[in-house]
């Protein structure tokens, strides 16, 4: 599992590049292709209407946002019951804790009703170019990167829909050197990424979601130099 910079989920498991002004990316692959033409239209306008959007969100809201988009209720008893606060409280205080737990727990998951996308700002380790092909590759967004977000005894992961096209950013040779000067000789930078929610895919006890990479903007992680912009093709 890869890293998340500044937020609440647990790394990931690659790591790669970079990227800059206006450089595009090439098309999803046709089997992904093929997969999204055959997906449901319902779930597809389901998910579409979702225009909400979250920052860098805390793991328990991806536990709720995961149970809203699969349409399966959050526990919010149970949990409620379950938190320490709630169990070791003193009996005659026990039900003002109750009413305080609860009240969390709701207000986070009317946060998530309605989110669509995320923004969330990813560790990308390393910059590795392929003159001959001409290309980053940022292996942050791998088809085999997931992001894991533990709350509430449930876990639920970010998976890349678009991971093949969104790892490579095609850049000539003769403009490369100036984006490895920039994000230095032995780069760890952040990716603030736009991820757009395309599906839900229930696991024991959580699940994953899955997102396409609609853009991202990398960064050096000391002084904030924008290294690249990249914009991936759909």
């Amino acid at each position: 599992m890869f890293t998340l910079a500044a937020c609440g989920g647990k790394p990931p498991s690659d790591a790669g590049g970079a990227a800059q002004p206006a450089a595009g990316v090439s098309a999803a692959t046709p089997a992904r292709a093929a997969a999204s033409a055959t997906a449901p239209a319902g779930a597809r306008t389901a998910f579409d209407a979702r225009t909400g959007e979250l920052v860098n969100p805390s793991e328990l809201q991806m536990v709720l946002l995961y149970h809203a988009l699969a349409g399966v209720p959050a526990p919010l008893d149970k949990w409620t019951e379950d938190d320490g606060r709630v169990r070791f409280a003193q009996p005659q205080d026990r039900a003002a804790r109750r009413t305080e737990v609860r009240a969390e727990l709701e207000a986070a998951a009317r946060s998530v009703a309605a989110v669509g996308r995320l923004r969330m700002t990813l560790t990308v380790d390393g910059l590795p170019y392929d003159p001959a092909y001409g290309e980053f590759r940022v292996a942050a967004f791998a088809p085999s990167a997931t992001y894991g977000f533990k709350a509430q005894g449930e876990e639920v992961s970010i998976r890349m829909a678009n991971g093949q096209a969104a790892q490579i950013w095609r850049v000539p040779k003769a403009e490369s050197q100036a984006i490895l000067d920039r994000a230095g000789a032995y780069p760890t930078l952040n990716a603030d990424a736009l991820l757009q929610i395309t599906d839900v895919q229930p696991e024991t006890a959580g699940g994953a979601i899955v997102v396409r990479v609609v853009e991202y903007e990398l960064r050096t992680r000391d002084d904030k130099t924008v290294v690249g912009r990249v914009r991936v093709g759909s």
